[in-house]
């Protein structure tokens, strides 16, 4: 015979066996679970139904040219995320039209095919459509430079707020989500930081789907 139930376990065993023989369905009341029911780093990436990180990268420029736009045109395209229709991609490029004064550049794009609504801070696409053959400039979901001038070792600059959200609308499906781009150029005088020496550009972020 049982006199005692102390021990908590024990009652959450029985309870669990009372409930599986009996077929009782049990319901969680909404806000019953709170993240400190959750073991640390139970919850990862994967269990958050479409939605994908964009974990922190460091990429060095892939282009340099005087002319910005040309180093722009001839950057490599690094891929960070597909889903559908819509593919999101950066530029990491370097501009010397001025020797004294060069500069980093980092740009993100969304690809995906005509006819989607699209709309970013980085890029006003004055409410419309993207047509056929879209240029990059009007496709930008962020972008950030830095520039180092005369007697400068080094600057360090980051995007603000404005360069997100970002969201996209194709077929049935959806996209949105949110980025942090940062450029470097040179050796600053208060250190590289995470970014590690010489011309350097960073970016992550958050990305949803449907």
């Amino acid at each position: 015979m049982i006199r005692s139930l102390k021990s908590p376990p024990m009652v959450v065993a029985l309870v669990a066996l009372v409930a599986a023989l009996g077929g009782t369905a049990w319901a969680l009341t909404n806000g019953s679970v709170k993240s400190k029911h959750i073991a640390r780093n139970a919850v990862k990436d994967k269990h958050l139904k479409n939605q994908d990180t964009i974990k922190l990268r460091k990429l060095s420029p892939s282009a340099t040219n005087a002319d910005q736009n040309t180093a722009r045109a001839e950057a490599r395209r690094v891929s960070l995320h597909r889903s559908g229709p819509f593919r999101i991609y950066a530029k990491c490029y370097r501009s010397t039209n001025n020797p004294a004064n060069p500069g980093m550049h980092l740009s993100v794009y969304l690809q995906t095919s005509p006819g989607a609504v699209f709309d970013s801070s980085g890029s006003d696409t004055s409410n419309s459509v993207l047509q056929a053959g879209e240029p990059e400039t009007q496709r930008e979901l962020a972008g950030v430079a830095s520039f180092a001038g005369v007697g400068d070792p080094g600057t360090i600059n980051i995007s603000d707020h404005d360069d997100s959200p970002f969201y996209a609308a194709q077929g049935g499906g959806f996209i949105e989500g949110s980025l942090f781009v940062a450029t470097k150029v040179g050796n600053p005088e208060d250190g590289s930081g995470v970014f590690g020496s010489g011309n350097k550009c960073m970016l992550g972020g958050t990305v949803r789907s449907g």
